[in-house]
């Protein structure tokens, strides 16, 4: 699963539909569905959404995302 979405480029909503992908955000972000802004997100790259979560992310939930469900190549989320 490593490396198998661009953070950078692929939609939550498209990352979600893929069960493998949606049980790796279940566990790192379980609020996640629970966000009030959730339908929205649903149609932004990842990262966008961690840039604008303004603290409501842990830096584990941070650095988790790219190591497990995705890659990213952007300032501030790096592939480990």
């Amino acid at each position: 699963m490593a490396g198998k979405y661009d953070l950078a480029k692929t939609k939550l909503g498209d990352i979600l539909k893929d069960p493998e992908a949606e049980a790796i955000f279940d566990e790192l972000v379980p609020d996640l569905r629970k966000h009030p802004m959730i339908k929205m997100a649903m149609g932004m790259p990842v990262l966008q959404i961690i840039k604008l979560s303004g603290g409501q992310l842990s830096e584990a939930q941070i650095n988790g995302l790219p190591g497990r469900a995705g890659r990213a190549h952007e300032d501030g989320v790096e592939q480990p």
